[in-house]
């Protein structure tokens, strides 16, 4: 299993459930995940754009909806909610590379140099 940086104040809680999921397989931490992840699903713990995109914070919304679809892609791997995840966590990456109302990507260079996409990020981490 790989383990990927998150921000702190979001998840990590929930990633050290799916370490300890993965090597105990303790129904506990299963639910624990499933709150966490259907949270986001159902926009109980977060609100959705019109375009269908998570967001949590005005500023760098990318990277919560980014870090979440990725744990609900390691979640899917593991056996939990495996079509649903997947589904979100696609809907949610899709979003950020182009399909969305806009058709822009919001991955500097994605899909290529003669795509639209933001040309002055805001910062380096853009």
């Amino acid at each position: 299993m790989h383990c990927f940086y998150r921000i702190p104040e979001l998840n990590i809680l929930s990633d050290l459930q799916l370490i300890m999921y993965h090597i105990t397989k303790d129904p506990r931490y299963q639910s624990n995940i499933e709150s966490f992840i259907d949270g986001w699903i159902s926009g109980n713990a977060v609100d959705y754009t019109p375009g269908g995109l998570a967001y949590r914070l005005e500023w760098g919304s990318n990277r919560y909806a980014a870090n979440v679809a990725n744990l609900a892609l390691l979640s899917a791997k593991e056996g939990i909610n495996p079509a649903a995840y997947s589904s979100w966590a696609q809907s949610q990456i899709d979003y950020m590379l182009g399909d969305n109302p806009l058709q822009i990507s919001y991955q500097v260079g994605y899909p290529d140099d003669n795509a639209y996409f933001p040309r002055q990020p805001h910062h380096k981490a853009a």
